[in-house]
């Protein structure tokens, strides 16, 4: 798997690097001002 063996509910080698980078990509989400997301809509149209 991406994250994990899903037998063994072992870590995957590069685990650690992507929670590393989803950590980074949600502050970064979150730290974006309202505004840039104003015109987008709600849902997946």
């Amino acid at each position: 798997g991406l994250y994990m063996n899903e037998r063994t509910f072992e870590k995957a080698a590069g685990f650690d690097a992507l929670a590393d980078d989803l950590t980074r990509f949600s502050a970064d989400l979150i730290a974006m001002p309202d505004h840039h997301f104003i015109d987008l809509p709600l849902a997946a149209e």
